[in-house]
C-alpha cells in the first residue's frame, strides 16, 4: 500500500516506531493494551479487518487507540 501511495515503508522511514509505525503497542481509552495497526503521528490511524468482522465495532476500538497515538485527525477502517 506504501507503494501505491508513494509513501516510505513505516519500518524504512522510522525503524524505532516513534513517529509511525506498524502494529504499535497502543494504551486504550478504556484500559487494558491494545494494537493500531498502522499509524502516523499527527497524520492518521488505520485498523484492517477481515471480510467478516463488523466496522462499527473496529472504529470503536480504533477510537479507544487514539488517545495514545496522540489523536491522529483521520481514523481508517479497511478490510
Amino acid at each position: 500500500m506504501c507503494r501505491f501511495l508513494g509513501e516510505p515503508n513505516p519500518e524504512d522511514a522510522d525503524h524505532k516506531g516513534e513517529n509511525y509505525g506498524l502494529e504499535g503497542g497502543a494504551r486504550k481509552e478504556t484500559a487494558g493494551k491494545g494494537w493500531a495497526d498502522v499509524w502516523k503521528r499527527e497524520c492518521f490511524a488505520l485498523e484492517y479487518k477481515g471480510k467478516e468482522s463488523n466496522r462499527d465495532e473496529a472504529l470503536r476500538q480504533l477510537r479507544n487507540y487514539a488517545p495514545a497515538v496522540e489523536n491522529p485527525p483521520m481514523l481508517v477502517v479497511s478490510g
